[in-house]
């Protein structure tokens, strides 16, 4: 498989990294020890005592064969792509390439245990001469499905922080919206009132940046999906649903929030006073009329208007501001408290 997903996943990374998930995650080290060819019956006590050591206090493979002719270069290509060598080409520690090797003194069959002589092979052969996929980059891949170590952490890294109303993830938006239950015992941190008040707080571009950030991501998952069926079909292709469901979810809820403010405040007061005198004579109301706490008087014209999707955005952005109109009042009160 030749298509490089190196920008596709440091676009799906962005938004987890950008909002300092990564950095909240224990560090730990792995060590993979792939004694070559090495037979497991050869690894004992008394002929290997250091190894068995690492075997039995360890993880070990019970059941390892090795490939035939044990090479290897030719293990090494079936270990790293799950292929038999048939599959690689790669049966030798030299193989034919039908091109002259620079680091090779220009030789067609060149000894491939060297780091140049890849170099020159797989810069040939489009950066993968065996012409198959790593075992270790489609697990990888699959690592984003992983609910524990990627779909939690994403759901719980923080996305938006505000002084006085605090931190908003993910999760807390999946609980207030109805998508994700409660863990047994736990305490919802808002209900979905106070999440729009908290949207409704925050500004504009931390929204669209959010928003820009989220939809990358989303479309990067779905890519890497596309690349890997279309390459290595329908199994090799990791399955990203629980990453990349309240992912989209919280793009929608912030596109739908956007849609009801940025009309708003990328229009003049003028046409705003207008479209209010409007909505007092019985005329059409735009979104851009609701646009402070005194204009929220006008709800009963906005009432009238017959049933459909502008109504039911204006009412929405009354209801946000109202709710926003209250916590200013608090922010700015003398008797300030922390929230509850």
């Amino acid at each position: 498989m030749t298509v490089r997903m190196s920008a596709l996943l440091c676009a799906a990374c962005v938004f987890l990294l950008q909002n300092g998930w990564a950095e909240a995650q224990s560090q730990r080290n792995l060590i993979l020890f792939v004694p070559d060819g090495l037979r497991a019956l050869s690894v004992t006590p008394e002929a290997t005592p250091a190894m068995a050591v690492v075997r039995d206090k360890g993880a070990n493979f019970i059941n390892p064969h090795s490939l035939f002719p044990t090479f290897t270069m030719a293990n090494a290509s079936g270990m790293s792509t799950g292929h038999f060598l048939g599959d690689t080409g790669t049966f030798s520690n030299t193989i034919y390439t039908g091109f002259p090797v620079a680091h090779a003194s220009n030789s067609v069959t060149p000894f491939i245990e060297a780091d140049p002589v890849l170099a020159d092979i797989d810069e040939h052969f489009s950066g993968n001469f065996v012409d198959e996929d790593a075992i270790l980059r489609r697990n990888a891949l699959n690592g984003f499905a992983d609910r524990m170590a990627v779909v939690d952490g994403a759901r719980r890294a923080p996305i938006l922080r505000h002084a006085q109303l605090g931190i908003l993830s993910i999760r807390d938006i999946e609980i207030a919206t109805g998508h994700l239950p409660l863990a047994e015992g736990e305490t919802a941190s808002m209900d979905e009132a106070q999440l729009n008040a908290l949207l409704a707080a925050s500004a504009v571009e931390d929204l669209q940046a959010l928003a820009s950030q989220l939809e990358q991501a989303v479309q990067s998952l779905k890519s890497i999906e596309e690349a890997m069926r279309s390459e290595g079909g329908a199994q090799a292709a990791p399955d990203f649903e629980s990453l990349s469901t309240p992912l989209a979810r919280t793009l929608k809820l912030l596109r739908d929030h956007l849609a009801t403010r940025v009309p708003s405040e990328s229009g003049d007061a003028a046409q705003a006073g207008s479209d209010a005198n409007g909505a007092a004579a019985g005329g059409a109301v735009a979104v851009g009329a609701i646009r402070n706490r005194q204009d929220a008087t006008g709800k009963a014209q906005v009432a009238r208007l017959p049933a459909g999707r502008k109504k039911d955005q204006l009412l929405r952005k009354l209801r946000q501001l109202e709710t926003a109109s209250h916590i200013s009042d608090w922010l700015s009160s003398p008797e300030l408290k922390p929230p509850h």
